[in-house]
């Protein structure tokens, strides 16, 4: 994203606008009206979507910025993470769970007939644990990036006329 723009006006700009990071729980019931939480230093940023009470868009997505002035244009890359912590160790219990389930439905261990629907089901069951995170995380990475490209532009849009 190219900007005509100074850095350190960039940069002032964008810590008005970006309150400190905090714990999700305090932002819960944080009365602020900021949109994002993170940091912002001469160079590059970081930054997060404050969570809300009674939030509907749970994005879990952050970005990190680097900043870099070519002359009048301000160059600005943004890398966006959608991998939340906590999909670690649903995997580690998902992929145990279905070994598990898989051994016991070969060696008949469960009572089940190993009849072709079994395995159909069973493969399908678990291509939309394993898949659906995959598509949540992918979702929120581009809905993160089109949100914080926008949100820079309305920030700046003084500045840039």
């Amino acid at each position: 994203m190219e900007l005509s723009i100074a850095r350190n006006d960039f940069v002032s700009i964008l810590k008005r606008n970006i309150a400190s990071p905090t714990s999700d729980l305090v932002d819960l019931f944080s009365p602020s009206n900021y949109t994002y939480k993170g940091t912002v230093a001469n160079n590059q940023f970081q930054l997060s979507r404050k969570k809300r009470l009674l939030d509907a868009d749970t994005n879990y997505a952050s970005a990190k910025g680097t900043l870099t002035q070519d002359g009048s244009k301000l160059t600005i890359n943004i890398d966006v993470n959608g991998f939340h912590p906590l999909v670690i160790p649903f995997m580690i219990f998902s992929g145990a769970f279905y070994l598990f389930f898989f051994v016991a439905l070969l060696t008949g261990k469960i009572g089940l007939e190993l009849s072709p629907w079994t395995v159909i089901l069973f493969l399908i069951h678990a291509t939309l644990i394993f898949g659906l995170p995959y598509l949540i995380m992918r979702k929120s990475v581009s809905a993160m990036r089109a949100d914080i490209e926008r949100d820079i532009i309305v920030m700046m849009r003084d500045r840039l006329q």
